[in-house]
């Protein structure tokens, strides 16, 4: 039997008007070192869209083994500490503002849980 597609499951997350394939759902893959890269340079990406970026990552972040689900505040009972995945977070060369870090501040403080960064590009953005 085909698989879902993983959009599907984060459909009900963006605006309908984005469609079935969500537009980042091809920026990732698990590098050399079996860490989630997300690849989201020269997209174009300004606040608004980080924001539906940063839903989809909500959901997907914990299905890709890169975060947990905060429930609290605190992990669940019978996790570790840190997701198995480290995360590489590529977003150079967008329109990203001061909206957009607040959004990434809250979704990896608040929202989610484990995650740990090993790489963070923003260089090339409206951060100044």
């Amino acid at each position: 039997p085909a698989s879902a597609s993983p959009a599907a499951s984060v459909s009900s997350s963006v605006p309908a008007f984005i469609g079935s394939k969500v537009p980042w759902e091809d920026m990732y893959f698990i590098n050399r070192y079996n860490a989630l890269e997300i690849k989201l340079t020269k997209r174009g990406i300004d606040d608004h869209a980080f924001r539906l970026w940063c839903a989809w990552a909500r959901e997907a972040l914990p299905r890709l083994d890169a975060a947990f689900e905060a429930r609290g505040g605190t992990v669940a009972p019978g996790r570790r500490n840190m997701a198995t995945r480290p995360l590489v977070l590529c977003l150079s060369d967008n329109a990203l503002g001061r909206v957009s870090m607040e959004a990434l501040t809250t979704l990896l403080t608040e929202e989610l849980c484990g995650v740990s960064i090993v790489m963070l590009q923003l260089w090339r953005n409206r951060l100044g």
